[in-house]
């Protein structure tokens, strides 16, 4: 079985690289896309905010069918949903129509949403004292995909032709399909995984039925996992998405805001092992502090960076801090779900982050013109003391909560 786990996570860890690389295609273009198609400046944030909320809408009915059916039937439909919504964006790039434009981001929002779920395979098949370390594992495939995408697709963007915003997604469809295929490489299912791991007891004891959601998240460590997870996010996205701003503010050029996004990406995911590894040593919930303690200190630090350098090690800082409160909330929601409920949970999540993070932005890039960068920053930082005070109180006042098989 151990061989299968390996295999497992390689596999789950590439289906997570393929669906990165397109997703930074997609976020990178779909403004400058949007702008092209309408001639309208003030329509160019509704093309992400498309791939944002599609993101979070598809997870909740995916992590139903992926508990009902099986996680990889799941992330094999969201491959070829956002292979569909490839090529509906190609031909919409190609007449010209920004409706049917905004239909296939839609598409590739939702599946790539779907395909994110493939952390859930990782939670399991590892066992509650290494399953950080297992969804830390398959997480590093993000970081793949986000950091080859500039060197898949830069080339054919940094063309200036006709073509430069048309032929990178025939590039990323090839992708999909290749994630696609992937998914046929897994030869036993994680669910079915996770239902042979379970102990003879919890085997002998008739099957028990999914909760509802309003019951699963009754529990308090459930609770702690959801607040801080989307705490996390809505500070982590929000300030990602300004950075930029404010560096080219601060005269810096774009190959240093890229240098910045590349080290915050790094701190995002490509040292999920690292974190994965520290939440089994030191448990979920003082990793939830730490990694919410490190949020805040990275946000804290970055109006005061005096340099690039500087700046892009605040970005990294930013980066770890969330990844690991994402890991740990991760795992924590994992520990108090069932198998045939774990995918439905965390899809709930996933769709919370979306609207937080799109409504997160929102409001303080508002405000980023109102009343400054460092008031933005002060206004994320009491975001954030939220959640932290939140689980927090949970830590100092702990309940007992029964496993469930």
């Amino acid at each position: 079985m151990t061989s299968v786990v390996r295999r497992n996570t390689i596999l789950l860890a590439a289906c997570l690289a393929f669906i990165w690389a397109v997703l930074q295609l997609a976020m990178s273009v779909a403004s400058i896309t949007m702008e092209r198609l309408t001639g309208i400046p003030e329509l160019v944030g509704i093309a992400p905010a498309v791939v944002i909320l599609a993101l979070g809408a598809a997870t909740i009915p995916a992590g139903r069918f992926m508990d009902r059916r099986g996680r990889v039937p799941g992330v094999a439909l969201g491959f070829l949903a956002a292979l569909a919504g490839v090529v509906v964006t190609y031909v919409a790039v190609l007449l010209a129509q920004p409706i049917l434009f905004l239909v296939g981001l839609a598409l590739l929002g939702g599946g790539a949403g779907v395909v994110n779920l493939a952390r859930t395979g990782a939670a399991d098949m590892y066992p509650p004292e290494r399953r950080a370390t297992g969804v830390g594992l398959v997480l590093v495939g993000a970081a793949v995909g986000a950091l080859a995408a500039p060197f898949l697709f830069g080339p054919l963007l940094r063309s200036g032709g006709d073509d430069a915003l048309l032929l990178p997604w025939l590039v990323a469809a090839a992708l999909l399909a290749l994630g696609a295929g992937l998914t046929r490489l897994v030869r036993i299912d994680p669910l079915a995984i996770a239902r042979v791991m379970r102990t003879p007891a919890q085997q002998a004891a008739p099957p028990v039925e999914p909760r509802m959601l309003a019951e699963i998240f009754a529990r308090p460590s459930a609770r702690a996992a959801a607040v801080a997870i989307i705490g996390a996010q809505v500070v982590m996205a929000s300030l990602m998405a300004l950075v930029g701003v404010e560096m080219h503010h601060r005269g810096h050029e774009l190959t240093e805001i890229s240098l910045a996004l590349a080290a915050h990406f790094v701190g995002m995911f490509g040292l999920a092992p690292v974190a994965g590894r520290l939440v089994d040593r030191i448990g979920r919930h003082r990793s939830l502090l730490l990694g919410l303690a490190l949020l805040g200190l990275a946000a804290a630090s970055l109006p005061y960076a005096p340099s690039v350098l500087a700046l892009s090690a605040a970005m990294l800082g930013l980066g770890v801090g969330w990844n690991v409160a994402f890991v740990a909330g991760t795992v924590l929601l994992a520990d108090a779900t069932a198998p045939n409920e774990r995918g439905r949970a965390l899809g709930a999540v996933d769709l919370a982050n979306a609207v937080a993070s799109a409504s997160g932005a929102a409001l303080l890039g508002a405000l980023l013109g109102a009343i400054g960068f460092t008031a933005v920053v002060a206004v994320a930082l009491v975001i954030l003391a939220g959640p932290f005070v939140f689980v927090l109180r949970g830590v100092r006042r702990p309940s007992v909560e029964v496993a469930r098989g």
